[in-house]
């Protein structure tokens, strides 16, 4: 079933003529994604292609992300890099964002990221958090496990005391 969801997102993105407007997919470095996560309301959201939950969530979480501004998202590919290079990438373009996706290094490895954002996090997805700062003091608030919807973004809102 996951194969034949992936298998017709790629045909969709493909056979579209109508790609996103300056859409970027970007390295992020591990001192980079530290600094990321000292913004206070930051939203990290991790995916890869082969969640399907994650292909169905993102379409509809990231554009609601775009129309607001008090949230900072961090769209994060955990894909395999012949994987970004061929699917990730297009099928981000089609969404049409407003900020980057970034990709993460063959070298240190996923591992060490996923340490960064949530040690408690062992891999598995949809593990979206939210970061909030109080004084020098930035910390996850909460973790989504299942699918967050644009409905929940005025919770997330809340949260950050926005």
């Amino acid at each position: 079933m996951l194969k034949k969801l992936i298998f017709a997102l790629f045909i969709v993105v493909l056979s579209s003529n109508a790609f996103g407007q300056g859409a970027r997919y970007e390295k992020i470095t591990e001192k980079d994604l530290r600094k990321w996560l000292t913004q206070d309301c930051t939203l990290v959201v991790p995916w890869a292609s082969w969640c399907a939950i994650c292909l169905e969530e993102l379409p509809e979480l990231l554009p609601a992300l775009n129309a607001q501004t008090k949230i900072k998202p961090l769209i994060i590919d955990f894909s395999r890099p012949y994987v970004q290079d061929k699917f990730s990438k297009l099928f981000m373009e089609k969404i049409e964002l407003k900020y980057p996706t970034y990709r993460i290094p063959i070298s240190p490895g996923e591992e060490v990221f996923r340490q960064i954002i949530d040690p408690e996090w062992k891999g598995a997805l949809p593990n979206t958090v939210l970061y909030t700062c109080q004084g020098n003091k930035c910390e996850i608030k909460k973790r989504w496990t299942q699918r967050l919807t644009p409905k929940e973004l005025p919770e997330v809102a809340a949260l950050c005391n926005l």
